[in-house]
């Protein structure tokens, strides 16, 4: 249950920034609101989690998780390509070594 709820977490993270770029410097109200209400969610998320999973596995995950989702957010969303001032492919291929070294970790 605690993974999943990481997951969730990770998720929520994902629309924060997605919502943080939609609120542009939040001078617009919804994705500005949206962009604080997910974030408040991620982190509580992310607390609730540490709780019964170990710290270093935890964020290890929400922190990758979120950052490979946002990458692809990047690139399919807003048209982004894989170029020295974008995710790259090495850097998404980093993201999966993270997720696959987690059972390491505990």
């Amino acid at each position: 249950m605690a993974w999943l709820v990481l997951i969730l977490g990770s998720l929520f993270q994902m629309v924060w920034i997605y919502a943080l770029i939609l609120s542009d410097g939040f001078t617009r109200l919804g994705p500005s609101l949206l962009s604080l209400l997910v974030a408040i969610a991620s982190v509580e998320l992310l607390s609730w989690s540490i709780r019964n999973l170990p710290l270093a596995s935890a964020h290890a995950v929400w922190t990758a998780t979120a950052t490979f989702g946002t990458g692809l957010i990047g690139l399919l969303v807003f048209g982004g390509i894989a170029s020295t001032t974008h995710m790259t492919i090495g850097a998404l291929a980093a993201v999966v070594f993270v997720l696959m070294s987690v059972p390491s970790l505990k």
